[in-house]
Order: structure tokens, then sequence, then C-alpha cells
């Protein structure tokens, strides 16, 4: 798993999807069920890297599919399935309200980091006053986790 991560990080997307996928398919990995969700979604973005939306559409949905059932583990958190689905349904297939209800239900997970994401993607496509709501949200939850 953290092969993939390392050819992903130098842009070897064939390579790191190939080491996913041989994870993926290992009869060795009895409880890899508990990390569907983190492992489809690195999946699916190899497969966006590589511009195959088909199959990066298809992993985003088990990986969502995977969280609903509550099978993930350690710092793992659903909300990046939710999260990179709306991103990617947003700006590759052109989905607006699809993505926004992703987007929303990643930031109703993890609210303080998902907000500051979403505000970075309402940044992107030049809608500046929802992403400032959004990050004047995170900072308010930020310094209240802080108090905590």
């Amino acid at each position: 798993d953290q092969l993939g991560f390392y050819y992903s990080y130098e842009g070897y997307h064939e390579s790191s999807l190939s080491v996913y996928l041989e994870y993926l398919n290992n009869p060795e990995t009895a409880d890899k069920e508990k990390h569907y969700g983190a492992l489809y979604t690195d999946i699916a973005i190899q497969y966006e890297n590589l511009k195959n939306n088909d199959e990066a559409y298809r992993y985003y949905n088990l990986a969502v599919e995977q969280d609903q059932k509550g099978l993930y583990t350690g710092d793992y958190s659903p909300s990046y399935a939710y999260f990179k689905r709306g991103e990617f349904l947003i700006k590759k297939l052109g989905k607006i309200e699809e993505g926004l209800v992703d987007l929303k239900k990643a930031v109703e997970i993890s609210p303080a980091f998902y907000l500051s994401r979403r505000g970075d993607f309402f940044h992107e496509t030049k809608e500046y006053e929802k992403a400032v709501e959004d990050y004047v949200m995170a900072i308010k939850l930020a310094k209240e986790n802080e108090e905590d």
C-alpha cells in the first residue's frame, strides 16, 4: 500500500494502480475488507490520473458504498471518499449538483477539515463568497476544537 502511494506521489500512476490492484486481489490479505474504502479511493484516484473516468467513477462509488457499511479502520475517514467523489463529479464529469451533495456529506462527517477543502474548491471555481463562508466556519470550528 505504501509503495502504491510512493508511485502515485512520484507520478507513476500506472505502477501505483498496479500495486493497489495487486493488493486488492491478493487472497492472503484476509481482513482487507476493512480497508476497502481507502483502497477503492486510492484506485479511483489513479484511474482519474490516467484519465479513465469510467473506472475512476466506478471505484469512487465502491469506496462510498464500503464506507456506508462502516468498513474502515485507522485514521482513514469515510469523508475522504465522499470528498474525492464530489470533486471528481464536479471537475471531471460536470455533475455539479451531485458533486455538491457529496461535498456536503464530507463536511457533515469531518466539518473543519472539509470546510476548508470545500472552501478551496469554491475559490478555484471563483465562488469567492462561498469560499470565504467555508473558511470562516472552518477557522471557527478549529478554534473550538483547540479549546476542548
